[in-house]
């Protein structure tokens, strides 16, 4: 008798150990297989996201750059004859934040504060240049130390004058890889 009990207790112990064991590998290759689903369902994502953000800033650049051949003329023009046309201009383009003349390496006239006089040196190292230029900054006038993206494009030879137009970065419609939600009406 205490052989029969012997046997269905070590059934009974082998039965629960290979229960357990079939279950730890069921929920191991389970979580594995999700965590696997799950990390190529992230990386679709991160790569669906970068895309409509290269998209999208090079939407914002080629407007930038259609409208060039409206600004460059105004540089060497006096403030007060340019000012209009540098409004304009800021309002057409939606993403850009201010556009500012250069000459002889002094901001002379913004979109945003009129005639003004500042060495370009004295908020961008980078400038002026005689190459167009891309430059990731923060603002310090206008929205303090938001991100902005500032495209330089010199008009002379020795690159002292030129256009700057502050790229806004920072915006929910530019950088949302959602399609925008149906207006209710």
């Amino acid at each position: 008798m205490q052989t029969a009990q012997t046997i269905i207790k070590n059934y009974r112990r082998k039965r629960v150990i290979v229960c357990v064991t079939v279950a730890l590998l069921t929920l191991i290759l389970t979580l594995g297989i999700r965590f696997i689903s799950q990390r190529n369902v992230n990386q679709q994502r991160i790569l669906d996201f970068t895309s409509h953000t290269v998209r999208a800033l090079d939407n914002v650049l080629l407007s930038l750059e259609n409208r060039r051949s409206v600004l460059q003329p105004l540089v060497g023009q006096p403030c007060p004859q340019a000012h209009l046309a540098l409004r304009k201009q800021a309002a057409i383009l939606q993403t850009v934040r201010s556009i500012a003349l250069i000459n002889e390496g002094i901001l002379y006239c913004s979109s945003i504060f009129g005639s003004r006089n500042v060495p370009v040196r004295d908020f961008l190292k980078e400038l002026p240049a005689s190459t167009a230029k891309l430059i990731l900054s923060t603002d310090q006038w206008l929205l303090k130390d938001s991100p902005i993206l500032v495209q330089w494009y010199p008009v002379s030879q020795d690159g002292e004058a030129g256009v700057i137009e502050i790229i806004n970065i920072d915006s929910d419609r530019q950088n949302d890889p959602r399609a925008p939600a149906p207006a209710h009406q």
